[in-house]
């Protein structure tokens, strides 16, 4: 009996919503399998300027950890929508850094 080969994810497409901007912002990103929280933490934090510490990402009611990767998520390969908020364990300034 041959083994059967690991499923090898694709990339996934998501819309980053910025809900700390009125009106919402959005951006695109098309997100690798390994590609962790903190990574796209990053990557959004370099777009809007933010205080990295004082933003976080949802998803639904969930709360995304900064270690958790793309395929932990099992997100569906496009039209995830994930959300920036502020992080609520943050009591500093979150203003935009510059």
């Amino acid at each position: 009996m041959k083994p059967v080969p690991p499923l090898v994810m694709q990339s996934v497409k998501v819309t980053i919503k910025n809900l700390m901007t009125s009106p919402p912002t959005t951006i695109r990103m098309e997100l690798n399998p390994d590609e962790t929280v903190a990574e796209i933490l990053w990557a959004v934090q370099e777009f809007w300027r933010y205080n990295l510490a004082g933003i976080s990402l949802k998803m639904g009611r969930w709360l995304l950890d900064p270690e958790w990767t793309v395929r932990d998520m099992n997100l569906p390969t496009e039209g995830t929508v994930i959300e920036l908020i502020p992080n609520p364990a943050f009591d500093g300034n979150i203003r935009k850094v510059y």
